[in-house]
């Protein structure tokens, strides 16, 4: 005899048997109170026992989503040590999402909990409430150094049009005055790291945004095209990394931060080339056989591409750029003023030059080319266009120019 299932129509699942079987007991024991002469107010008042049993549930919902989150995140770790490919912004983003969690940046949602991670652990750091993004919250943030990049300072506008309850940067809680629905606050920060900077209002509704600092002259991993714009800044305001290694941890798309604008190259988003004459790149640059596509440059300066230029220490190596440029003159693919060392580097980006001086690898070589390619077109309008270098300062010659007009 086959058995029969029985399907019961409209009984509710019960997801959470603990705190229902708690607040069927303090039913119980309201109602024995109440029999016995005890006030309403015990009962119902702002501590009374309907409250502290809410609060029971809520603390053990909220327990549940960490214990979920922490299981996900130690079979993250387990990944971490035992996974060569194993990419901390990518990995940990697409095992939260594959769970049925959200994540932004360092904030994870589960079940409406929201939780701060520490990504390079990666573990729980603090928990954070429950409830719903706000669209009425507005945060903007700026990020400035000392001279000598020994402290630094995140300055944070927070506009809205209700009440806050809760400020916190990487979960400590800060303090600021509302002015008219704005509440500027600052940070003093000495190391870099990601900041997550969380808001919430008076009706639980809540905001949150990320920085990831990078100017702190450290060794630094480059994981975004945001992360390479940062950068840039840091070494064209005085930041040489001198001694230090940026690696390139994943490959770029440039397309997001330099672009051609409506077709009109007056509006056009050109990239700013790492370092200057007066503020190079003096660390080095791994490019760790990563690709960096889409560079777009449409200048009327001298010495554009990737970099700018790079000191007598620096070195650039196993990189691999694509796009197009053009600059007046001194312009290239990798570096435009070579002082240092470039090695094992290709240029796929075409380099046009609306005077003189255009290379694929660099424009002006005083430094050490070793075991690089050009397969970009290479022009100059006026004199010097070299698939290599424009110009070598070394005393050997100039390389032979591919077109000229």
């Amino acid at each position: 005899m086959k058995s029969e299932k029985k399907i019961i129509v409209g009984k509710p699942t019960m997801s959470n048997p603990n705190a229902i079987t708690l607040i069927a007991l303090i039913i119980t024991i309201i109602i024995l109170l109440i029999l016995a002469g005890v006030t309403i107010n015990l009962i119902l008042g702002d501590n009374g026992l309907f409250k502290t049993a809410k609060q029971a549930g809520e603390s053990y919902d909220e327990a549940v989503a960490r214990e979920k989150l922490d299981t996900v995140l130690v079979s993250i770790q387990a990944d971490k040590y035992t996974n060569p490919k194993y990419d901390e912004q990518t990995d940990i983003d697409n095992r939260i999402i594959e769970n049925d969690m959200s994540i932004s940046g360092n904030i994870v949602i589960v079940d409406g909990w929201q939780f701060e991670i520490d990504r390079s652990i990666p573990k729980i750091v603090a928990s954070l409430g429950k409830g719903k993004e706000s669209n009425n919250i507005n945060i903007a943030l700026t990020v400035s150094y000392m001279a000598d990049f020994t402290k630094g300072t995140i300055s944070i506008t927070i506009t809205t049009n209700i009440e806050l309850s809760e400020i916190t940067i990487n979960g400590e809680n800060v303090s600021a005055t509302n002015n008219n629905g704005t509440y500027n606050i600052t940070k003093d920060i000495y190391d870099n790291g990601n900041y997550t900077i969380y808001v919430k209002d008076v009706n639980d509704q809540y905001k949150l945004k990320n920085i990831k600092v990078l100017g702190f002259q450290k060794d630094i991993t480059i994981l975004t095209e945001e992360d390479l714009l940062q950068f840039a800044q840091v070494v064209n305001n005085g930041g040489g990394y001198e001694g230090k290694t940026v690696t390139l941890g994943k490959n770029l798309d440039l397309s997001t931060v330099c672009y051609k604008v409506d077709g009109t190259t007056q509006n056009d988003i050109s990239w700013t080339p790492i370092g200057t004459e007066s503020n190079q790149f003096k660390g080095t640059f791994d490019g760790n056989n990563k690709i960096i596509t889409n560079i777009y440059i449409n200048s009327i300066s001298s010495a554009q591409g990737l970099f700018g230029s790079i000191g007598s220490t620096g070195v650039i190596k196993d990189l691999t750029v694509g796009g197009s440029i053009l600059g007046y003159d001194w312009c290239c693919g990798i570096s435009a003023w070579n002082y240092g060392k470039i090695e094992n580097c290709v240029n796929n980006a075409n380099v046009t030059t609306s005077h003189d001086c255009a290379g694929g690898i660099t424009s002006l070589n005083k430094g050490i080319i070793l075991k690089c390619i050009n397969n970009g077109a290479v022009i100059a309008r006026g004199e010097a266009a070299g698939g290599i270098t424009a110009f070598n300062a070394n005393g050997e010659d100039w390389s032979r120019p591919i077109k000229r007009f």
